[in-house]
């Protein structure tokens, strides 16, 4: 462990020399032996994924270390809802949102997944009045994106609020949730209309969001406390500790702590680049931020921490919820890293205003997209900010936007193009941005559009985009 680059101690800061707690029985901790890999020589594997990407997107690469299949890497003899949904080409310049249709009735709280024909959401609490009621997890049939198709509707009985994929090279496809209540709940769904419960990790420290590595078994939890360790956690019999557990599910029946990782950060969200040069995590950690080195996905090293906003080292980052590190986003070649802001945790509508023109762009402090040079992964350098305007913007009926929710940074997808770095997330009651940050000094919104309602989650798919929306449902829309 590099205990050089965990975030520094300053004054007022929560000490972070915590003793680790004690495991859950359910969850057995890993020994020397190598990380297992899936099926077994009675069981025919599929082939492995084509080495040629469906587009190119490394934030969904497989990681060498396994291989395994990933949204953009697909077996050729893949089980059919493994299979991508069919192609809809970009535009040579895209220049905006085309929105198709919208489906559904659970929520999108802090993500949901896509995987060939297949889009899970979590479900989970609702917004506002009668939160304690819980929203049942969704899986849509997206073989024609424009009539996407329920398959299946589970309520657990864990709430949920985030969900993420593996896919193995037995054909089996399990969905592992992140939840609030201090567990990873497991779920089969192989077969998509008929979901299992495999397992249920008990968590030493809380969870928030749960990240798969790309083509691999290995998950890493992020319980979203921080360096200050916020308490979050305490009330589901956790410890709020600034670290991340590494779990390898190989046999996702019985899951493997591979290591409680003392990084110093209780990440909010972690996202990857992978390439066969380079393996990268990068985790939004509140009033920090980290790159990790994850050539071992088991096994990762800290290249660098830096403050949240100004993120100049060693000084302090901007102490949540001012500033909110919430999602991570690197482009193509990893020289610029965006850090997306849920400022106030998007309690308030927390943007301010919104200027482009003549080659210059003007955002006030909140709810911000913050763009850093990574070109030295150890030294991070902020070069820009960007929100939208928290103004009324109006689109046709019925999607009008209306003033109400929050309006902050959330989660989103690089949209693959080959000559500029565009990005696509939820910002809340601002609804679905589009940006531009190839010159990551003056990045700029394309397009946006704002439903009556809050998104809060946007995957990319062979060309169609797919919202998440906290008052309901997913909205799809093409690129024009």
């Amino acid at each position: 462990m590099d205990t050089q680059k965990k975030p520094p101690t300053t004054l007022g800061l929560i000490p972070i020399l915590l003793l680790l707690p004690a495991l859950a029985g359910c969850v057995s901790t890993a020994g020397t032996d190598p990380l297992p890999g899936s099926g077994s020589a009675e069981v025919p594997l599929y082939a492995p994924p084509l080495e040629d990407a469906l587009w190119d997107d490394p934030q969904h690469f497989p990681h060498p270390a396994y291989g395994w299949a990933t949204i953009t890497h697909v077996p050729a003899d893949a089980p059919h809802w493994w299979q991508p949904i069919p192609e809809r080409p970009h535009p040579t310049d895209i220049k905006g949102l085309q929105y198709l249709t919208s489906a559904g009735e659970s929520i999108a709280a802090d993500g949901m997944v896509a995987f060939g024909r297949l889009l899970v959401i979590a479900g989970g609490p609702p917004p506002g009045p009668g939160a304690d009621l819980l929203m049942p997890a969704e899986i849509f049939d997206l073989s024609d994106p424009d009539d996407p198709v329920l398959l299946s509707s589970f309520e657990p009985e864990i709430p949920r609020r985030q969900v993420d994929l593996i896919a193995y090279p037995d054909g089996r496809l399990v969905a592992v949730f992140a939840s609030d209540a201090g567990v990873i709940p497991v779920y089969e769904i192989t077969d998509p209309t008929t979901p299992e419960e495999l397992a249920v990790i008990d968590l030493p420290s809380g969870g928030h969001t749960v990240a798969v590595v790309p083509g691999t078994p290995i998950v890493y939890n992020a319980n979203t406390v921080g360096s200050l360790v916020f308490p979050f956690h305490e009330l589901n019999g956790a410890r709020s500790s600034p670290q991340t557990e590494i779990y390898d599910l190989s046999d996702p029946e019985e899951p493997v702590l591979v290591q409680v990782w003392e990084n110093g950060l209780g990440c909010h969200a972690i996202s990857f680049h992978i390439t066969a040069e380079k393996q990268r995590a990068y985790c939004a950690g509140v009033d920090y931020n980290q790159i990790w080195d994850i050539s071992d996905p088991a096994a990762p090293k800290i290249l660098a921490t830096f403050p949240m906003g100004h993120g100049i080292q060693p000084l302090p980052g901007i102490p949540a919820p001012v500033n909110s590190g919430h999602t991570a986003f690197v482009n193509r070649d990893t020289s610029v890293l965006v850090i997306g802001d849920e400022t106030f945790f998007g309690i308030l509508p927390a943007c301010d205003v919104y200027f482009h023109e003549a080659g210059h762009t003007v955002s006030g402090p909140l709810g911000n997209l913050w763009f850093y040079d990574i070109r030295d992964e150890k030294r991070p350098v902020l070069q820009s900010w960007l929100s939208p305007n928290n103004a009324l913007i109006e689109n046709p009926p019925p999607h009008n936007h209306t003033p109400t929710g929050s309006c902050a940074a959330h989660e989103g997808t690089m949209v693959p193009d080959p000559s500029r770095d565009l990005l696509s997330l939820g910002h809340y009651a601002a609804g679905t941005l589009l940006v531009d940050f190839t010159d990551p000094k003056v990045p700029f919104i394309v397009d946006q559009w704002n439903p009556d309602g809050q998104i809060l989650d946007v995957w990319y798919n062979n060309g169609f985009l797919f919202a998440g929306d906290i008052d309901g449902g997913f909205h799809v829309f093409t690129l024009e």
